[in-house]
C-alpha cells in the first residue's frame, strides 16, 4: 500500500495548470497549495482566517470562467451540495464569489480516496460492507431531495483518517426529481465525459457509467444504483465489473458482457449478493430503485427509535436484540413526549403535588391557501403557538407532534381530547388576503365541545410571528391567565418569506419519527441559516434536527453537528429551554446522563410546563441508576396527566425493564382502556403479562394486538405464547405469517422451525426453515463476528438438523463471557441434544443467574429430557409448578 504521506501529492496533476498560487485570497480564504483538477473544476487546500480552520476551495480554471455551460454546471453542484446534510457528504460551508470566479468553499477531507485505497487490491467483506453501507445511505439521503450524483466513481470517494467515506464532486449531479421517469433535466446538453471535452458526450465516466447514460437516454436515481453496483463488485474483488483496455472497449462491456459473479468472494453474505445483482441489471426497470434497500441488506435495518435511550446498558440489551421465543416489549412511538404542568422539581418528596392545571392540544391549523407548504406551515404555526404557550403559567400545553399523530389517524378535535386526556382544544385555519395574514380560531372545551372563544387575528404585511403572538394573547385572555411577557429575544427572522420558511421547517420536524421529514427540515433550515445567521430560532431547530438524525440512525457522526448549533443558538439566546433540552437529551443519547440533570433543572425552572425536559428529567435519573428519582418523576408525570394513554406507557416501560412485571402490566392495561386501538399498547401488555407468568391472558392480549394490526412483531409474540402453551400447529400459523412480513429475521425464522418440530406430523418441515434461519443469522455476524450470543442460536439451530459436530464448532468460536442470559441458554440446549446434561444443567443455572425467566424454563418442550434431574427441579421451583 502507498504511504499515507503521499496522498496529498498524488491527488495534484501536475500535468494540469492551476489557476490559483499559493497566497492567493477569494475573500477571507487564502489558498494553500492545489489539491486536483479535472474536467469538473479545481480545488485547492485553503485556510479560512476567520475561523481558524482548514478547507476545500473549489472554483473553475481560467479556460472556462466564460464558458455558460461550465459555470452554470458549478451552480448546480453548489445547489446540490447545499440541500444535502449528512455524514458520508463532504460538508458544503459556504458559496462565493471573488473578482468574478465563483468557489466552494468544503470540508477538507484528509487521506485517501477509494481508487488509491483500491490499487492495494481488494477489502476484507466486512470492511467493504462498512464502506458500501455509508454509500449506499448517503446516496439514498441524496434521492431522498432529488439529487442524482451521475459520475459515481472510487476516485470521487475519499475516505477519512477514522474509515469513514465521504462523496465528493457533485458537478455532474441532476436535480429537480424524486421519481424514476426522467423528470426535467437542468443541466442542459450533456457535457464532459471519459477525460474528453467535445460538446455532446455521454456524462459519467467509464467503468461506472449505466447503459441508459451511454445510450444518452435521461437517467434517474438507478444511474447512481449501478455505479453503486460497479463499485461494490470492485470493493469485493479489486477488479473492476467491466474491465477493458480502452473507454470504448469499457463502455462496449457495459452495453454487453456480464460481470464475473464467480470472483466474488466466498462468504458473502447471500442478501448482499442478490442486491449486487440487482444494481448492475442493464434495465433500468430491473434494476435495485432505492439504495435504502441496499443499506438495509449491508447493514440491517437501524436500531428502532423507540427504546429509551437511557435504559441501564443490560436493559437495552435485553430488548433490543429479543432471542428466538421470547415476548418483545415496543415502547410505543408517536405521542411518546408529555405535557405536564409542572413546579420545580428538586423538593417533590418534601411537597404534595398541585392539582394540575388545565391542558389544552393545539391542532394543526388548515392552510386555505393551499399549495405545496400548506400541510407543513399549518404544522408549525402550531407548534410555534404551542412553545409560545409554554411560557405561561397555569395552562398545561401538550406538544404538536402528539396532536399530529392523533390527527393522522382520523381523529377530530374530541377524539384528540379524549386520547391525550385534554381539557381543552385549539383548532383554525390560517389564509393571507391581500396584504394581510388572518387566523381565524376556536378554542373549544372537552368532552362536550362547547366553543369556549374564538375569533379572527389578522397580522400586517403577512406577518406569520405577528399572528402567532396575538393567537397566543387571544388564549391567554380566554383562560384568564395574566397576560404573558412579549418573547424578548430577537428571532433574526425579520422578513415574513422567512418566518414562512421557519415555520415550515417546524412543521416538518413534529414528524421526529420520519426520516425523510428531519431531512427535508436540515435542508430548509440550513438554506436559512445562511439566509438569516444570527436567528437563535433557526440554530435551535438545526441542532433539534440534528438530535432526531441522531436517534434515528444511532450514528453518532450526527452529534457534533447538533452540539455546534446548540451552542451557537445559545450565544445568541442565552438559556432557551429548547436548547437547553436538545443538549440534555443529547447527553443522554452520548451516555452521559450526569450532564444531562442540570441543563433540564434549569430549563424547568424556566418552563415549568415543559413535558419533553420533565420526562428527558426521569430518563436522566434512570440512566444514573437513580430508580427511586426517576419512577417518583414518572409518577408525578402520570398524576399530571391522568387521562393520558402514553404516560401510562412509558411508567410502564420503566417498569418492564426493572423487572417489575405486574406493575408494567397494570400500566399497560390502562394504555389499551385509554387507547383501544393500540396495537402496540396490547402487545406491550402481552409482553408484561408473560413475564408475570399469566399465559393465558398474554395470548389474549397479543391476539388482540394483531387483530387490530397484523405486523411482524405482533405475530412474532402471539406465535412465541402459543408455543409455550404447546399450540404448536397454531404458533406455525403466526410465526408463518411473521416471516412474510419480516422475511430478514433470523429469529421468525428460527422460531418458525421450533414451532414445526413440535407440530404433530410436520417435524420434516423444519430442516430447511432452520437452514434459512442459519443463513439470516450468518449474514447478520458479518457485521458483529464478537455476537457471541447469536453463534450460540446458530449452534441451536445446526444441534437440531443432527449437525452436532458444527454447532460444537460455532460454541467453541464464543467467548464464554460475551454470552448472555439468552446465549447462555441457547448453549444449554446444544448440550441437552448432544446429551451432556449435566453441562446443560450447569448452563441453565448460570442462565437463571444472568436473567433468564425460569418460567420459559418450565415450558420449554426441548428440556422435557431434563425435567426429572433433581438440580433442574430446584432450579425451577415454583415456576414448574406453575406451569
Amino acid at each position: 500500500m502507498r504511504a499515507p504521506e503521499n496522498a496529498r501529492r498524488r491527488l495534484y496533476n501536475p500535468v494540469t495548470p492551476m489557476a490559483l498560487v499559493a497566497g492567493t485570497r477569494l475573500g477571507p480564504y487564502e489558498v494553500i497549495a492545489p489539491l486536483g483538477a479535472g474536467g469538473m473544476g479545481e480545488v485547492y487546500r485553503a485556510v479560512d482566517h476567520r475561523l481558524g480552520r482548514e478547507v476545500a476551495v473549489k472554483t473553475l480554471p481560467d479556460s472556462v470562467l466564460a464558458d455558460p455551460e461550465r459555470r452554470a454546471r458549478f451552480e448546480r453542484e453548489a445547489r446540490a451540495l447545499a440541500a444535502l446534510a449528512h455524514p458520508a457528504i463532504a460538508t458544503l460551508h459556504e458559496i462565493g464569489e471573488a473578482d468574478g470566479r465563483p468557489f466552494l468553499v468544503m470540508e477538507l477531507v484528509e487521506g485517501l480516496n477509494l481508487s488509491e485505497r483500491l490499487a492495494a487490491g481488494p477489502l476484507p467483506i466486512p470492511a467493504a460492507l462498512a464502506l458500501a453501507g455509508q454509500l449506499a445511505e448517503g446516496l439514498a439521503a441524496a434521492h431522498a431531495r432529488g439529487i442524482v450524483h451521475r459520475d459515481l466513481k472510487p476516485s470521487n470517494l475519499a475516505l477519512t483518517a477514522d474509515g469513514r467515506l465521504k462523496i465528493l464532486d457533485f458537478g455532474l449531479a441532476k436535480t429537480g426529481t424524486r421519481t424514476h421517469s426522467s423528470g426535467s433535466d437542468i443541466s442542459g446538453s450533456p457535457t464532459a465525459a471519459l477525460g474528453l471535452t467535445s460538446t455532446g458526450m455521454l456524462l459519467g465516466t467509464a467503468g461506472y457509467t449505466s447503459p441508459e447514460q451511454v445510450r444518452g437516454e435521461p437517467v434517474d436515481a438507478r444511474a447512481d444504483a449501478w455505479a453503486f453496483g460497479c463499485i461494490l463488485f470492485e470493493l469485493l474483488t479489486g477488479d473492476r465489473a467491466f474491465p477493458g483496455s480502452s473507454p470504448w472497449e469499457v463502455l462496449a462491456a457495459v452495453m454487453t458482457d456480464t460481470p464475473a459473479w464467480s470472483k466474488l468472494p466466498r462468504g458473502l453474505p447471500v442478501q448482499v449478493e442478490s442486491v449486487l445483482r440487482r444494481c448492475l441489471e442493464k434495465d433500468p426497470a430491473r434494476r435495485l430503485a432505492d439504495l435504502g434497500e441496499a443499506r438495509l441488506a449491508i447493514s440491517g435495518p437501524p436500531s428502532d427509535a423507540t427504546w429509551v435511550s437511557s435504559a441501564p446498558r443490560q436493559a437495552l440489551w435485553r430488548l433490543q436484540h429479543v432471542a428466538p421465543r421470547r415476548v418483545a416489549l415496543w415502547l410505543i412511538a408517536g405521542a411518546a413526549v408529555l405535557a405536564a404542568g409542572l413546579g420545580t422539581t428538586w423538593w417533590w418528596r418534601r411537597q404534595p403535588a398541585p392539582a394540575p392545571p388545565p391542558s389544552l392540544a393545539i391542532l394543526p391549523f388548515r392552510n386555505l391557501g393551499g399549495g405545496e407548504n400548506a400541510q407543513w406551515l399549518g404544522e408549525g404555526l402550531a407548534a410555534a403557538v404551542s412553545a409560545q404557550l409554554a411560557d405561561v403559567r397555569g395552562v398545561r400545553v401538550f406538544p404538536t407532534s402528539s396532536t399530529i399523530e392523533a390527527v393522522e389517524k382520523g381523529a377530530d378535535a374530541m377524539r384528540v381530547a379524549k386520547l391525550l386526556g385534554a381539557d381543552m382544544v385549539l383548532s383554525g385555519s390560517v389564509q393571507r388576503a391581500g396584504g394581510d395574514l388572518r387566523v381565524i380560531f376556536a378554542l373549544i372545551a372537552a368532552p362536550v365541545g362547547n366553543q369556549v372563544a374564538g375569533g379572527t387575528v389578522t397580522a400586517p404585511a403577512g406577518s406569520l410571528f405577528a399572528a402567532q403572538d396575538e393567537l397566543a394573547g387571544e388564549v391567554v385572555a380566554a383562560l384568564g391567565l395574566p397576560t404573558a411577557a412579549p418573547p424578548t429575544d430577537d428571532t433574526g427572522l425579520p422578513r415574513p418569506e422567512q418566518q414562512d420558511r421557519y415555520l415550515k421547517a417546524l412543521g416538518l420536524l413534529q414528524r421526529y419519527d420520519q426520516a425523510a421529514s428531519v431531512d427535508a427540515a436540515i435542508t430548509q433550515l440550513e438554506s436559512l441559516a445562511r439566509d438569516a445567521p444570527d436567528s437563535p430560532l433557526v440554530h435551535a431547530a438545526l441542532g433539534r434536527a440534528f438530535l432526531g438524525r441522531l436517534k434515528l440512525t444511532r450514528d453518532s457522526s450526527w452529534a457534533p453537528l447538533a452540539k455546534s448549533y446548540c451552542e451557537r443558538a445559545r450565544q445568541l439566546a442565552p438559556h432557551r429551554p429548547e436548547v437547553e433540552l436538545t443538549l440534555a437529551q443529547l447527553a443522554l443519547a452520548s451516555g452521559e446522563p450526569r450532564k444531562a440533570v442540570p441543563l433540564l433543572r434549569h430549563a424547568l425552572s424556566v418552563q415549568p410546563g415543559n413535558s419533553d425536559a420533565m420526562l428527558t428529567l426521569a430518563q436522566a435519573f434512570d440512566g444514573l441508576g437513580e430508580t427511586a428519582s426517576a419512577e417518583e418523576t414518572y409518577r408525578r408525570l402520570l398524576a399530571l396527566q391522568p387521562g393520558y394513554w402514553a404516560a401510562y406507557s412509558k411508567l410502564g416501560g420503566f417498569y418492564f425493564r426493572h423487572g417489575r412485571f405486574r406493575d408494567a402490566a397494570a400500566m399497560f392495561r390502562r394504555v389499551t382502556e385509554l387507547n383501544p386501538d393500540s396495537a402496540r399498547g396490547f402487545s406491550n401488555l402481552a409482553a408484561a403479562l408473560q413475564a408475570n407468568g399469566q399465559y393465558e391472558l398474554a395470548r389474549a392480549a397479543a391476539e388482540r394486538s394483531v387483530a387490530i394490526e397484523p405486523t411482524a412483531e405482533g405475530l412474532s409474540n402471539l406465535g412465541t405464547l402459543q408455543f409455550y402453551l404447546g399450540q404448536f400447529a397454531a404458533a406455525v400459523d403466526s410465526f408463518k405469517q411473521a416471516t412474510r412480513l419480516a422475511p430478514a429475521s433470523f429469529e421468525v425464522w428460527l422460531n418458525l422451525g421450533d414451532a414445526y418440530r413440535w407440530a404433530a406430523g410436520q417435524r420434516s418441515l423444519a430442516g430447511p426453515v432452520y437452514a434459512k434461519a442459519v443463513e439470516l443469522a450468518r449474514q447478520r455476524l458479518t457485521l458483529d463476528p464478537e455476537d457471541g450470543s447469536l453463534r450460540a442460536w446458530i449452534a441451536v439451530a445446526l444441534a437440531k438438523t443432527g449437525e452436532h459436530a458444527a454447532a460444537e464448532r460455532e460454541l467453541a468460536s464464543t467467548r464464554a463471557e460475551s454470552l448472555g442470559p439468552d446465549g447462555l441458554y441457547a448453549a444449554a440446549v446444544v448440550a441437552t441434544l448432544g446429551g451432556r446434561t449435566q453441562e446443560a444443567l450447569g448452563l441453565l443455572r448460570k442462565a437463571v443467574d444472568a436473567g433468564y425467566d425460569r418460567g420459559l424454563l418450565a415450558r420449554d418442550p426441548e428440556l422435557r429430557t431434563l425435567q426429572g434431574a433433581p438440580d433442574l427441579v430446584k432450579l425451577l421451583g415454583d415456576a414448574r409448578r406453575a406451569a
